[in-house]
């Protein structure tokens, strides 16, 4: 089966056992999130429905967190199926996704920090190959998370070449690819270090601000395990930074490491070692070897290596670290834009996001109501705005106490309300849409409602059209019926 990189509509081949390899491209437009889960949708119709709902959700998450960071505003997308199994592939095809300066920092350093931190949250796999940035998984029908590749299992996906996958133990060759996480590339550091510096002991070791633990262990001689750790204070690296020698082949010949307290609880011949920084500048930990013996002086011809291994690490750490800021920036700042000064609900564009994304992992039955206040304006107008402002939040409250706890609300904007009632066939939704009706009258709260329900194979923006008709609906009746059978809205309290 051959797969074609498209610039325009999919390309597409369709074997004959019913397997299908699709590659599109989408560039960076508002419509890009739900256009990638129609294509989902669209070429692989014989899936099982929850798995559908799944590849679904993980398309939607993958594009729309890495399209608001792509700079040249185009993603190649693939989709490939066979069975019950759908293989899933972003690419972002910059050709730019990594600046390799030789040290951290760099132009797009961030980016690739991001995509890293992306491949944990979602739990699928990234690559780089210096012309792009790959994210990939496969689902199938047993469930569970995607899965990360096997080793060597990176997809092919042309133009450009995909990466050729990750191990968990790469090497520090690919450690200088960049291609691995900070967590990977302790494992291949220690690795690579055993092999080649002779010490029975090594380590990457965390500060927590008191005590120095071996987070990463390769320990021949000590017995030590991830985990194990000792006063800060007694340790030889805090003597280390403090301007002892980093490599000592004979460390009892050193006096700052003959009186620390760590010589006193293991027997310590020689001791090399290299500070790990944060991004904040601080001390993280250190990359620490130690062995029993006394070393010759050759021991220091290693130098080189330890601080390119040093730098290496912590310019990954840093990345990581950033990513993680700018995740939580970036969450901070959505949930500001998406939210309601006034009432503390969602806003209008929340709702949106909802109804794009994130409504795709509920089964039907899932109904949409729409709650209109019938008086806001006069409140505004006879009262003032400070009443009007109080009528919203009072409704806001009234929605909030009455509402189910996997129920979702929203205020759409000016005196309008949104309510997702997931798992409510419409019998259901209407029992909720009495009570708050109920419990707005309550209040002295007038107000028009309308519920619509998502059509199976439909989407929650159809059943919201459905709601929102149903509510002016509700709203002729009751100007029609009772245009004085509420209490005054703005007198209500």
């Amino acid at each position: 089966m051959t797969l074609t990189s498209a610039s325009g509509p999919a390309a597409v081949d369709v074997a004959t056992d019913g397997a299908v390899d699709v590659a599109v491209s989408l560039p960076a437009q508002p419509d890009s999130v739900p256009r990638a889960r129609q294509y989902v949708r669209r070429h692989v119709p014989g899936l099982d429905g929850e798995l559908r709902e799944r590849a679904e959700q993980v398309v939607t998450e993958l594009v729309g967190d890495l399209l608001p960071h792509h700079p040249d505003g185009r993603l190649l997308l693939r989709i490939a199926a066979r069975g019950g199994t759908v293989r899933l592939v972003v690419h972002d095809g910059s050709g730019r996704s990594r600046q390799r300066t030789g040290a951290p920092g760099g132009a797009f350093a961030w980016r690739w920090a991001l995509v890293v931190a992306m491949s944990d949250r979602h739990g699928v796999d990234a690559g780089d190959d210096g012309r792009g940035t790959t994210l990939w998984c496969e689902l199938d029908a047993g469930g569970g998370p995607p899965a990360p590749q096997p080793a060597g299992g990176a997809p092919a996906l042309a133009p450009p070449a995909a990466p050729a996958g990750r191990t968990p133990s790469p090497g520090l060759g690919a450690l200088l690819g960049g291609a691995v996480t900070f967590e990977q590339a302790c494992g291949a550091v220690l690795d690579h270090l055993r092999e080649t510096v002779p010490m029975g002991f090594w380590a990457i070791t965390r500060y927590d601000g008191h005590r120095q633990v071996s987070v990463h262990v390769r320990d021949e001689v000590y017995g030590t395990q991830p985990g194990d750790g000792h006063d800060w204070d007694a340790s030889f690296c805090k003597r280390m930074l403090a301007g002892a020698p980093a490599i000592a082949p004979d460390a009892m010949a050193v006096p700052a490491y003959a009186g620390a307290g760590v010589s006193r609880l293991l027997p310590i011949g020689s001791y090399v070692a290299v500070p790990l920084l944060g991004a904040d500048g601080r001390v993280f930990g250190t990359v620490c070897g130690l062995d029993p013996a006394v070393r010759d002086a050759s021991l220091t011809r290693h130098a080189p290596l330890l601080q390119l291994v040093g730098t290496l690490l912590s310019a990954l750490l840093q990345r990581e670290q950033l990513a993680v800021r700018l995740h939580r920036a970036a969450g901070e700042a959505r949930r500001e834009a998406e939210t309601d000064a006034l009432t503390g609900l969602a806003n209008r564009r929340g709702w949106q996001r909802l109804l794009d994304g994130a409504g795709q992992r509920w089964r039907d039955p899932v109904c949409v109501a729409v709650v209109d206040l019938d008086g806001l304006k006069r409140a505004n107008d006879t009262l003032g705005h400070a009443a009007g402002d109080d009528l919203l939040r009072r409704t806001a409250e009234v929605l909030r106490a009455h509402l189910r706890e996997q129920d979702v609300l929203a205020r759409l904007g000016g005196d309008e309300f949104g309510v997702v009632l997931p798992a409510a066939p419409g019998p259901g939704a209407e029992e909720v849409v009495r009570q708050l009706r109920s419990a707005l009258r309550a209040r002295g709260i007038a107000a028009s409602v309308g519920v619509g329900t998502r059509a199976p194979g439909g989407d929650l923006a159809e059943a919201w059209e459905r709601a929102d008709r149903a509510m002016y609906a509700d709203k002729r009746r009751n100007r029609a019926g009772s245009a004085g059978g509420h209490r005054d809205l703005g007198a209500a309290s």
